[in-house]
């Protein structure tokens, strides 16, 4: 999550909100209400909808999608009022990344505001963020399975992908072990080599 956020308000102009996106690399800039609150979100999209219909100028058919329709009416927008995506999507701080990262594909949004609370902001999240994650080192990685994993599994890591073996008791453990794995943070894969000598899981379902 990136925490030093350049944010608008309500009447911050099209000229200032250009600068912000270009100067600073943006996706989008959150607009804040007066008490700190995201109230929408400008893309670079919105903005570029001014170059799209040539601020309005062109005529947009009667039959236009709908999504046409609304970046024709934010080509002759002014400020960030005007040009906003409202509302804004926004998870709570303490949500866990998985969830907050769910949200963010569901909200087919360019980032998501971060907020306590008291819904103020306190930060972006994109899916760049996540990334780094899958750069975690190798041993990282096998320290964090290790700890996870049942004293009889075998554990190494090569590249993210970790690879269980060994042999336990029950099926189920065998279940267990690799979703454990696999919620480790930065694990690209979970190759499971392991045995076990009794099929809990089938007998269970018999």
């Amino acid at each position: 999550m990136a925490r030093q956020v350049v944010a608008a308000g309500r009447d911050t102009s099209f000229r200032e909100l250009v600068s912000a996106l270009l100067e600073h690399g943006l996706p989008a800039v959150p607009v804040l209400d007066p008490a700190g609150r995201p109230i929408g979100l400008v893309t670079a999209a919105d903005v570029a909808a001014k170059r799209e219909f040539h601020g309005g100028a062109d005529r947009l058919p009667a039959l236009g999608r709908p999504r046409r329709r609304s970046r024709w009416r934010k080509a002759g927008a002014c400020t960030a009022a005007e040009l906003m995506t409202a509302p804004a999507p926004t998870v709570d701080a303490d949500a866990p990344l998985h969830v907050a990262l769910r949200r963010l594909a569901d909200a087919k949004s360019a980032q998501l505001c971060v907020v306590d609370r008291n819904a103020r902001l306190v930060g972006l999240l994109s899916h760049h963020d996540a990334l780094s994650a899958f750069l975690r080192s190798d041993a990282d990685i096998q320290a964090e399975a290790e700890a996870v994993a049942p004293a009889d599994i075998g554990v190494q890591v090569v590249e993210g992908i970790v690879t269980l073996t060994g042999t336990v008791g029950l099926r189920s453990v065998v279940e267990q072990a690799v979703q454990a794995a696999q919620r480790v943070r930065g694990v690209i894969a979970v190759r499971d080599e392991l045995d076990f000598r009794f099929d809990d899981v089938t007998a269970h379902g018999m």
